[in-house]
């Protein structure tokens, strides 16, 4: 994966149960509370929680654990998503590819 501006980030996850069964591990009391109220089912916001965590954690070369706690999303949307990371709006764009989201963010360099 290549951007032209900043450092890419991509995940690809299959949206299945396991991820509400997870959901601790991932996402904080607020994020839960935000997928529930989603405008997408409660699955595809938990795929699109963990995908966005999991791009920004490639795109700012951290550990995915740290990423958990200090990567927090307050917007969640079909298309895009809107993450806070260190004081910092990170926006997610996102893509559904049959059974498969994708989450992309880029970091600017």
């Amino acid at each position: 994966v290549a951007c032209a501006r900043g450092v890419p980030g991509v995940d690809v996850e299959r949206v299945a149960p396991r991820l509400e069964s997870a959901v601790e591990l991932y996402a904080g009391a607020a994020e839960r509370r935000l997928a529930a109220t989603a405008t997408v089912d409660l699955l595809e916001a938990l795929g699109r929680i963990w995908t966005a965590k999991e791009a920004c954690a490639k795109a700012w070369a951290r550990p995915l654990p740290e990423l958990f706690a200090a990567c927090e999303l307050c917007e969640i949307g079909r298309d895009a998503s809107v993450a806070r990371l260190g004081g910092e709006r990170v926006e997610i764009l996102h893509a559904s590819l049959g059974a498969h989201l994708v989450s992309f963010v880029e970091r600017a360099s």
